[in-house]
């Protein structure tokens, strides 16, 4: 039987066969339950192929317009419009996407600090009211290298999605040094855009640094102040799980870097806080390791006080954290939808988790041979669940040099119950 991702389901063979009394007259046996076909949940459609960058965010506005951002290594430009199912269009436009040094051939990438420049973007997040955010790391990759972050290179920018928007930035947040650290890697961002959650009355932005070489944790912004601030620094649910081996497709897998002082030795994946997701009523943050099977999250008043202000804040957050489980993978992306479940990916289960936090469970929900690390999640205003599938354990970063991905990568989407939370007065 042919089985494709438009006929996604589980099926299951029971097969009974007489045992034979006669030694050498026993026929084969098998067990009584045997899974054939590893789909479940939901259809798949395919929204986009991506033929020529190697994608991680997507994100969607109200009228359907689709974003995504590329991490700098190769990428002529990190952040794009979707405008068709294989075409992607430079955003703003390709001069933002272009910082003057990354054109240096003789010395490239050496000057990452620029503030009106996209150096390497890991995130793109339209918000409650349509913004367009990109979350910089301002670490590209030059000459297999990731470069630590300078001056104004990490930065969180906002723009306007109307038709009629002039591509300059509505906002430009730049953080300090005690915020974000040279080795930091801001991974991943949410919004609560109520006028009461902040100080500077814009509300206030959530970010993951899920640095490999640093220390991981959250960073809060307010948006209207501009002020951030760091929480749950190293603390353990911030920080990968030193025993943690994944498997992809029945294969364990030890990343091998093909550089460094290490290069090609066996290793564990080091990545830290990375997924994130706000809850429908903005009172909990939800966070895990991309090194872990843990699964987090912390009331989010804990978070919006500023270690400044209040010299017990930090200790109240790290007491604050609320372990909720393991689960059968771990995950990349988090996301919520209006009805309050949370979508997980999964890339050991080449699928996408649920979490209900009425029932504390979590669930699968969809799950294809399709799904090849699924990695950000975005809910759409009319139900929908988008992700990217991009094959991040692939890449010749973790394969000791040898690229072992396969063009082009994917963008699916699947039918929710839920829409888009949209937390604003």
């Amino acid at each position: 039987m042919a089985l494709t991702a438009s006929g996604i389901s589980l099926f299951l063979l029971a097969i009974a066969s007489p045992v034979a009394s006669q030694g050498n007259d026993t026929q084969q046996q098998q067990p009584g339950l045997v899974t054939i076909n590893s789909t479940y949940g939901p259809d798949l459609t395919l929204e986009h192929l991506y033929y020529d960058q190697w994608p991680t965010g997507i994100t969607v506005t109200s009228s359907g317009r689709l974003f995504s951002n590329y991490p700098r290594g190769e990428s002529p430009y990190t952040v794009a419009e979707l405008v068709d199912q294989t075409t992607e269009v430079a955003y703003p436009n390709n001069e933002t996407n272009s910082p003057p040094s990354l054109a240096n051939a003789s010395n490239p990438g050496y000057a990452t600090g620029y503030r009106d420049y996209f150096i390497s973007s890991q995130s793109v997040v339209v918000d409650a009211i349509d913004r367009l955010w990109v979350l910089d790391t301002g670490r590209p990759i030059v000459n297999g290298s990731r470069l630590l972050a300078y001056g104004e290179g990490p930065k969180l920018v906002a723009y306007s999605t109307e038709g009629n928007a002039s591509g300059e930035p509505l906002i430009t947040i730049t953080f300090p040094r005690n915020v974000v650290y040279a080795d930091s890697y801001l991974n991943d961002v949410r919004f609560d855009l109520r006028s009461d959650v902040s100080s500077g009355g814009h509300g206030v932005a959530y970010v993951t640094d899920s640095s490999d070489e640093g220390r991981n944790g959250l960073v809060v912004v307010d948006i209207g102040t501009g002020e951030s601030w760091r929480h749950l620094d190293s603390h353990p649910s911030t920080l990968a799980d030193a025993s943690f081996v994944p498997s992809y497709n029945g294969q364990t897998h030890y990343p091998v870097s093909p550089s460094g002082p290490n290069a090609g030795a066996w290793s564990r994946t080091r990545t830290g806080s990375d997924g994130i997701a706000i809850s429908a009523d903005g009172e909990y943050l939800y966070y895990c390791p991309l090194g872990s099977r843990d699964f987090y999250r912390i009331a989010t008043r804990h978070l919006r006080t500023l270690p400044s202000s209040d010299p017990a804040a930090l200790l109240r957050a790290s007491a604050a954290v609320e372990h909720l489980g393991g689960r059968p993978s771990h995950a990349d992306g988090l996301e919520a939808d209006s009805e309050g479940i949370i979508y997980i990916s999964a890339p050991e289960t080449n699928g996408i988790l649920t979490f209900n936090p009425d029932t504390l469970k979590f669930s699968e929900f969809v799950r294809a041979p399709e799904i090849q690390w699924p990695d950000t999640l975005a809910v759409s205003t009319d139900n929908k669940l988008y992700f990217t599938v991009n094959q991040l354990w692939l890449q010749d970063s973790q394969q000791n040099g040898t690229d072992r991905r396969v063009k082009p990568y994917g963008l699916y989407s699947v039918p929710i119950s839920g829409g888009r939370v949209e937390l604003t007065d």
